[in-house]
């Protein structure tokens, strides 16, 4: 990632709004010490992606926690499946940097509630600045904004063919990832008719800029395909010429 994206992106997401309040509770969990120290990590970690929640099992002193750019609930499930792989008994500690634990399921519902209320009006305009430089032809941005509307970003519903549109034309200025993701929509028929060709032509020219996975899936359709497939499918990577516009 070049400096000057990189800088966009952390001011982006580092000027949304903040919610920085811990909440007392007598029924608070006491972290343990390890824990408590990835917490503090966790608290003053610039917040790249909106949504953050942390999880802890109590009982083994596992802990995990996540970020999620669509929305508070998918923050919470990927903390609980990040701590669930050292502890079972796994439970929400803090939504943001509100600490959750102890509280009542009302409470909790009005902390999350209102911290949807504080990111949304951040992600809006986040998300304005991002199509701009989309449609300004920034390849980076254009296959960020893919994975946006491939995966339900920033409030936006998913739509599989918007984001193959925006894979498609980050792709058509030689972005590898982009190629690598318009290939496995092709191979799976997401947001476009299925294509094992144009899947492999895809997955060929990403493969050429050193994508090591897209060679892998390539080979993995090649055993679904003719050889004169193949050898289209390989006439149309060589013959295959990037644009600018």
């Amino acid at each position: 990632m070049k400096n000057g994206f990189k800088k966009w992106l952390v001011a982006s997401f580092c000027g949304c709004a903040s919610l920085l309040v811990s909440c007392a509770s007598t029924g608070r969990l006491q972290l343990p010490e390890r824990a408590q120290q990835s917490f503090e990590e966790y608290q003053s970690t610039p917040r790249l992606r909106d949504f953050k929640a942390f999880a802890v099992d109590p009982s083994s002193g596992g802990w995990g926690y996540a970020w999620g750019y669509s929305n508070s609930k998918g923050a919470i499930d990927r903390a609980l499946r990040e701590c669930r792989k050292v502890g079972q008994a796994c439970e929400v500690y803090a939504v943001g940097n509100t600490v959750v634990s102890g509280l009542t399921p009302e409470q909790v519902t009005a902390v999350i509630a209102g911290y949807i209320a504080t990111v949304s009006p951040a992600n809006a305009r986040f998300l304005e600045d991002v199509k701009k430089r989309a449609e300004q032809g920034d390849s980076r941005v254009q296959f960020l904004l893919g994975r946006a509307y491939e995966n339900g970003w920033w409030d936006i519903p998913k739509d599989l063919n918007e984001a193959w549109k925006w894979y498609l034309r980050a792709s058509a200025k030689e972005h590898a990832e982009a190629q690598y993701k318009v290939g496995l929509m092709y191979v799976h028929g997401l947001g476009v008719p299925q294509s094992n060709s144009e899947a492999y032509m895809w997955f060929t020219l990403a493969a050429s800029q050193g994508v090591g996975h897209a060679a892998t899936k390539r080979d993995e359709i090649a055993k679904k395909m003719t050889p004169a497939q193949i050898s289209e499918a390989q006439r149309l990577a060589r013959e295959w010429k990037p644009t600018r516009q």
